[in-house]
């Protein structure tokens, strides 16, 4: 109840200034960045419910990923519908906006049910002014590592849209989105094994870098299959999906 109550207390904070500056930003007169300003103060209004994403860490923690799964599952449904609607009934770019702030609220409130239903959480969450620092200053590094992933997975884009503009930018972005989509599998991996890791590191040190290498060696051999895959049949895959 104490690491929960100061996590989220933690993550609301995180919100607040993310949205702040991010309204700062977007308002400065004469920039580049007017030119999104519609679309960038809708979107960023999904970041409400971002502090729930600590349930889904409490879920990791007791093995029962499939919990927070379902609640993703039930915000992807409405936002696909939604998005399919923006592009064949309405066509305007701020309505798929929307729609991609109204999923991650729709997300949100769906691990808030979850969580709520289910029998073996904490009955009750406490604040303490200690916990969030120490919280705040473990967890700095991870900080660190999720801006550069960030500014690196799309720096890129950044730097074409300043060289040759949006539709060359466009297309790269389409192209890339297809090499992304491989991305969650070892993430999915490594969040559903992360408390087994955890316990064994703590018990059993030699199982623990067993259970490791052998992970890293199914990951690598099917890092190497999808690339031989997506290298042979990349032609017939982008005409199938983009025409």
């Amino acid at each position: 109840g104490d690491v929960l109550g100061a996590a989220f207390l933690a993550q609301c904070v995180a919100v607040f200034l993310t949205i702040a500056v991010t309204y700062g930003w977007i308002l400065l007169p004469g920039g580049e960045q007017n030119r999104y300003e519609p679309l960038v103060l809708i979107m960023v209004l999904g970041l409400v419910l971002r502090p729930t994403e600590t349930l889904r860490y409490w879920f990791e923690s007791q093995v029962r990923v499939k919990y927070a799964v379902l609640a993703d599952n039930i915000g992807f449904a409405v936002g696909l519908v939604l998005k399919l609607a923006s592009l064949y009934v309405w066509r305007s770019a701020e309505v798929f906006a929307w729609a991609i702030a109204f999923e991650q609220i729709v997300a949100g409130l769906a691990l808030l049910a979850v969580y709520r239903s289910y029998r073996g959480r904490p009955a009750k969450w406490h604040v303490q002014g200690r916990r969030v620092r120490s919280l705040v200053g473990e967890s700095w590094p991870l900080l660190v590592a999720g801006i550069a992933i960030a500014i690196y997975t799309r720096v890129d884009q950044i730097v074409l849209m300043h060289f040759q503009g949006s539709q060359e930018t466009g297309i790269f972005s389409a192209a890339s989105r297809l090499s992304e989509l491989f991305y969650m599998l070892p993430t999915v991996l490594a969040t559903t094994l992360f408390p087994r890791l955890q316990r064994m590191h703590l018990n059993r040190t030699e199982d623990h870098f067993e259970l490791i290498s052998r992970i890293m060696a199914v990951l690598a051999a099917v890092s190497m299959a999808i690339a031989l895959f997506a290298t042979i049949f990349s032609g017939p895959i982008v005409n199938l999906i983009y025409g």
